[in-house]
């Protein structure tokens, strides 16, 4: 990835008693390999098949789980304090819609789906959680806030000098990774929403400081399936009869798949026209 100047997302699958003693090694590499990988999406095993009970109880592991496992394997982030649902950054891009008067993409998935955190990594590979340094709590308040009034003005410059002001309020310097300063850490985050600062010859340049995002999705079964959660998923399938489906609800609790394929498969037998012909 390094030789051919890409950035990869690990997504490793975390099964309790196989590989969960794995998880500060991957968090550890994914740092030590922090030019080339820019985040990780862990996720808790969903059986989705026929499993005994004993197995399920003693395989499952949960969100709360990974909290604490990044905490015990790496000492890095703490399980109370330093993790949010996904959906947190749904005020962001609220205001960026509203400023720059076009829709952005806007993931506001149940809380209970995932959780996650930025790690901003230094020089010496040393990795400082934003909540160390940014009042990340009271910073979403006010941005969410700030979007619905943005979205009923014209003057859209006031609402870039209150932006300015409440992320400077929320920033403390002293608290800050070593060289991450207001305006650096600004121009980070508009290299999260922005590749073409984030990514290049920008990002070679220092333009922006070194970040990586942890995060855990855990995709729901048949045991702990949840109709909330399924309303407000953010990931689906698209079907050929030109409907989408929940991740979720595709694969467990009222399982589409099954349906889906035998409606539209096509038999491994069949020749190549017939798939074109299908098609």
């Amino acid at each position: 990835m390094r030789k051919a100047d890409l950035k990869i997302v690990f997504v490793p699958t975390i099964v309790k008693g196989v590989n969960d003693h794995q998880i500060g090694d991957i968090l550890r590499l994914a740092i030590e390999n922090i030019e080339c990988i820019s985040g990780i999406s862990f996720q808790p095993v969903a059986f989705t098949g026929r499993i005994s009970r004993h197995d399920l109880e003693s395989k499952r592991f949960t969100l709360s789980d990974f909290a604490h496992a990044v905490k015990e394997q790496t000492g890095i982030c703490e399980p109370y304090e330093d993790w949010f649902p996904l959906a947190c950054v749904s005020p962001f891009s609220k205001l960026l819609s509203a400023l720059r008067g076009e829709q952005t993409t806007t993931l506001t998935c149940h809380p209970h789906c995932s959780l996650g955190t930025y790690l901003f990594v230094d020089q010496h590979k040393r990795a400082v959680p934003v909540t160390r340094f940014v009042d990340v709590g009271p910073m979403l308040q006010m941005m969410d806030n700030l979007a619905r009034k943005a979205e009923r003005r014209r003057m859209k410059l006031f609402s870039k000098i209150e932006s300015w002001n409440i992320l400077r309020k929320c920033f403390h310097q002293d608290k800050a990774p070593a060289g991450l300063t207001f305006k650096l850490f600004l121009q980070t985050l508009q290299g999260l929403t922005d590749k073409r600062y984030g990514r290049g010859k920008l990002e070679t340049e220092g333009f922006t400081y070194r970040t990586l995002m942890v995060a855990g999705m855990h995709f729901m079964d048949s045991y702990n399936y949840d109709v909330e959660r399924v309303k407000r998923c953010v990931i689906h399938y698209a079907a050929p009869n030109g409907l989408i489906y929940p991740f979720c609800a595709y694969n467990s609790g009222r399982v589409y798949r099954d349906q889906i394929e035998r409606q539209f498969a096509v038999p491994l037998e069949e020749p190549a026209e017939a798939v074109v012909a299908h098609a």
